[in-house]
């Protein structure tokens, strides 16, 4: 990759974070910008990437628990174990996506249920 797309790239990551991870971002940046040898571009990308990827992961995470404490007399306790295709040993990324899958299907069972009883 070119420096160009390189610094398109790690913009594009970096406006996909919420204000608050931005924020938490700008510190760890301004921790690898005193290293005695910071970080080259590509390297720059690469923890960019690994910083969402985690952000992403502990959202959703936050995001799916939460539903299941509001809900749960229906669901249970939040157990990711439960999540068809869980492993710990998966990226953060995939375990995000999983995570969200897992929070919409639960949302749209939901739904349908309270329309089918809303049409009884």
């Amino acid at each position: 990759m070119t420096i160009e797309q390189l610094r398109t790239e790690f913009r594009t990551i970096r406006n996909q974070l919420g204000t608050s991870d931005r924020e938490d971002w700008l510190e760890i940046q301004k921790a690898f910008e005193m290293l005695d040898d910071p970080p080259t571009p590509i390297e720059w990308v690469q923890q960019l990437q690994k910083f969402a990827d985690e952000k992403a992961y502990e959202n959703a995470l936050s995001a799916w628990e939460r539903y299941r404490h509001d809900e749960e007399a229906g669901w249970g306790l939040a157990d990711v174990n439960q999540i068809t295709g869980w492993s710990n040993d998966l990226p953060n990324a995939t375990k995000a996506t999983l995570l969200r899958q897992q929070l919409n299907y639960e949302l749209s069972v939901q739904f349908s249920y309270e329309d089918y009883m809303a049409d009884k």
